[in-house]
């Protein structure tokens, strides 16, 4: 059965492997380097172990209580270099680095021993050949294959590798003297076994990779990478471009950084919300909309009465208040903001609604101190409060609807502008 954990480590690993190709390179920390580099695996092995004590020394020392330790003069600084680089060269252990640091809180000591021994372990991650493309004062540089690997027995052994199927269609158009846009109808298979040979099965060497992509560009189209000189702009670079751990340094979308807090969160003993596990696994009960069967088909509050909303939506709305999760998908202007505004209007009414039902009910005291009391309103905090975020992965979309809510619902335009600059406003539309 599906489990929540495994959707999320599914879109962290997913997202690492694709982050590169979606990115310019000009966007990710990393270094270039001559493609000489590629002959030099002790070279590689150096860039790889300064990085990695750079990376501890940072991920120790961000933490206050052995920030102030290290503010107690240079020699410890010093001190804990010296052991990070023991660490690295595999002279020590991690834990006996961390034993010696005078960690608060052991959440800190456990997290900086988790971080150094992932990245003891994390592999060597090189993009070769480069494309790179120049337009004004704004370039773009993306990889042709990522290779990820590790350094065994003074060679680079290459683990996995993934061809850019973006750089790779700039490189057969040229090849063609086509256009990219034609290669990417004409050439669909080609590209794709290209990028799928079963000739790269079990190769390891990261000359051998190259080689045989050379040769089955070859036998397709007559020319290989050597015969690619420039198109459209871009120019293959003579250089190698090297991260540090795997794909973790480079730019990642939004919200990986949460779904890895998550992670870290979770446990058996501190589960994922009911909620959030029904939406990152789909649930076990899901079903097809249907008529809500009530037949009241009834709300109280309403967004406009100039536009009034469909039986459809109607019925989403009736759906909506027996529903812990519920998907309503439409093309453009078919109706799923209005609907929201709809839902908004209804809450704002329904909340007001129950205010004024304990209007005349007495206060609740919960704290009696020091001759101090104090009192709550009796509202039960369950689903009767009427609270509502909205959220999105584009922010554009959220600002919207707030900028029409702000300019369609008078009271908040008037609350916006009564507000002084001591006012601290939280859940509330604000014009910036």
């Amino acid at each position: 059965m599906l489990d929540s954990r495994t959707v999320l480590l599914y879109f962290v690993e997913y997202e690492k492997r694709t982050a590169l190709m979606a990115n310019s390179l000009s966007q990710v920390e990393g270094e270039l380097f001559s493609s000489e580099v590629l002959n030099d695996s002790d070279r590689i092995e150096q860039i790889v172990q300064n990085k990695r004590k750079e990376d501890i020394f940072k991920k120790i020392s961000s933490y206050r209580d052995i920030k102030d330790h290290l503010n107690k003069g240079k020699h410890i600084k010093d001190e804990l270099k010296k052991e990070i680089d023991f660490v690295v060269s595999g002279k020590k252990s991690v834990e006996e680095i961390i034993s010696k640091l005078p960690f608060k809180f052991e959440d800190n000591k456990t997290n900086s021993a988790n971080f150094i021994t992932n990245l003891l372990d994390s592999s060597i991650t090189i993009c070769y050949p480069l494309l790179k493309k120049t337009k004004g004062s704004e370039s773009s540089t993306k990889p042709l294959i990522t290779f990820i690997g590790h350094i065994e027995e003074q060679k680079l052994k290459v683990d996995q590798f993934y061809i850019n199927r973006e750089s790779l269609d700039v490189i057969v158009a040229r090849l063609t003297n086509s256009s990219v846009m034609e290669v990417t109808e004409i050439e669909k298979k080609n590209l794709m076994e290209l990028v799928d040979a079963n000739t790269y099965n079990q190769q390891h060497d990261l000359h051998e990779i190259i080689k045989i992509l050379n040769d089955e560009l070859y036998a397709r189209y007559h020319h290989n990478l050597g015969d690619f000189k420039s198109y459209e702009g871009w120019q293959m670079l003579n250089q190698a471009f090297i991260t540090f751990e795997m794909l973790e340094e480079m730019i990642r979308p939004i919200f990986q950084k949460e779904i890895e807090r998550i992670l870290e969160l979770t446990t058996n003993e501190f589960p994922l919300p009911e909620l959030l596990n029904t939406y990152l696994t789909g649930g076990q009960s899901t079903t097809a909309y249907v008529k809500e069967k009530s037949g009241y088909y009834f709300h109280r509050g309403s967004y406009t009465r100039n536009y009034s909303i469909n039986e459809k939506q109607w019925h989403i709305i009736e759906a909506a208040n027996n529903h812990s999760l519920l998907s309503v998908n439409g093309p453009p202007g078919t109706g799923k903001s209005t609907l929201l505004k709809e839902i908004f209007a209804n809450n704002m009414v329904m909340k007001a609604k129950t205010l004024t039902d304990l209007w005349e009910k007495p206060w609740e005291k919960f704290i009696e101190r020091r001759n101090k009391e104090l009192y709550r309103i009796p509202l039960e905090i369950d689903d009767r409060t009427f609270s509502m975020v909205l959220t999105s992965t584009n922010n554009q979309a959220v600002d919207n609807i707030g900028l029409e809510l702000l300019k369609e619902v008078p009271y908040f335009g008037e609350f916006v502008n009564k507000k002084t600059e001591a006012e601290e406003t939280k859940g509330f539309f604000v014009q910036g």
